[in-house]
C-alpha cells in the first residue's frame, strides 16, 4: 500500500480519535509538526501510534468489533509474528505499513518485537475485564511500567533515537500513574480496575467508592507519589541534556506535570 493511502487512512484514524477526545487531537497535531523537523521517523511514529490505538479502542470497547475483541486481537499478533498481515483489512494494512518502515531503520526488529511485546500486555487489561480481576499494588505498578517501558521505546525507536525508557525510568512510572489516574472513573465503569486491592475489598472498588474515605485518601497518595516521580524526573531528564531523543521524555513529563497541577487545583 503507498505512503498517500496509508496517509489519508491514518488521517481519518485520526479524526475518529480526536472526535472522542481532544487529547488525541494535540497528539495528531505533535506528530505531524515534529514531521517538519524529523522527517520520515514522524512518518514512523504516526504508523505506530494509530495502529496501538486502534486496538487499544478495540480491546477496550471503544469500537465495536464482531467478535470478542480479545480474539479479533489474538488474530492480528499471528499474522503480524509471521508478517503475514491480511491487506483487506484497514488495521492490518496500517501493521503491513508500520512493519515495513521499521525494518528500514537500524533497530527494526527490535521495534517488532517491543510492538508485540505491547499488544500482548495490552491483551491482558482486556483478560482482566474478563475475569473480573482484582491486582495488588505491585502487580499493577509492574503492569503499567511494562506497558510505558514498550511504548516509550518504540517511540524512541520509531525517532531513532538511542536513549531507551530504562535512561529515565521515572517518566514510566509517571505515564503509569498519569494513565490511571485519568482515566479511573472511566475504567472502572468499563470493568478495568487499576485500584489495588490491599486499599479497597473488590466488591467496593466501583466509581462510587473514589468518594469514600478510603478512596480520597488513596487518591491523596498518588497524587504525592507524582510529585515525588516528578522531582525524580526531573533530575533524570538534566543528566539526559544533550542526548538525542530527550526531547520525547521532556514533553510526556511536562504534560503530566500540566495534568498533576490541574488535578491538585480542581
Amino acid at each position: 500500500m503507498s505512503r498517500a493511502k496509508l496517509e489519508w487512512l491514518m488521517a481519518l484514524e485520526m479524526l475518529r480519535f480526536s472526535r472522542r477526545h481532544l487529547r488525541y487531537a494535540k497528539v495528531a497535531l505533535a506528530l505531524y509538526l515534529i514531521g517538519i523537523k524529523v522527517g520520515r521517523r514522524a512518518y514512523v511514529a504516526r504508523l505506530g501510534f494509530v495502529f496501538l490505538q486502534v486496538i487499544d479502542d478495540l480491546l477496550d470497547g471503544d469500537r465495536a468489533c464482531a467478535i470478542e475483541p480479545h480474539d479479533e486481537i489474538a488474530g492480528l499478533v499471528s499474522r503480524a509474528e509471521l508478517g503475514r498481515f491480511d491487506l483487506a483489512r484497514p488495521l492490518d494494512r496500517i501493521g503491513a505499513g508500520l512493519w515495513v518502515e521499521l525494518g528500514k531503520g537500524s533497530a527494526g526488529e527490535e521495534g517488532v518485537a517491543k510492538t508485540l511485546d505491547l499488544i500482548r500486555v495490552m491483551m491482558r487489561d482486556r483478560k482482566r475485564v474478563m475475569n473480573g480481576e482484582i491486582w495488588s499494588e505491585q502487580e499493577l505498578r509492574g503492569h503499567h511500567r511494562e506497558t510505558f517501558e514498550n511504548s516509550l521505546d518504540l517511540t524512541l525507536i520509531a525517532l531513532e533515537s538511542p536513549l531507551r525508557a530504562r535512561d529515565a525510568t521515572a517518566t514510566m512510572d509517571l505515564l503509569g500513574w498519569c494513565s490511571t489516574m485519568r482515566d479511573l472513573k472511566e475504567d472502572l465503569q468499563k470493568g478495568l480496575s487499576n485500584v489495588p486491592k490491599e486499599v479497597a475489598p473488590g466488591a467496593a472498588i466501583e466509581v462510587g467508592w473514589l468518594k469514600n474515605p478510603s478512596g480520597g485518601a488513596w487518591i491523596e497518595r498518588e497524587d504525592d507519589r507524582a510529585a515525588e516521580l516528578l522531582r525524580l524526573a526531573e533530575t533524570q531528564l538534566h543528566e539526559l541534556r544533550g542526548r538525542p531523543g530527550r526531547g520525547v521524555f521532556t514533553m510526556f513529563v511536562k504534560s503530566i506535570a500540566s495534568f498533576h497541577v490541574r488535578r491538585l487545583n480542581f
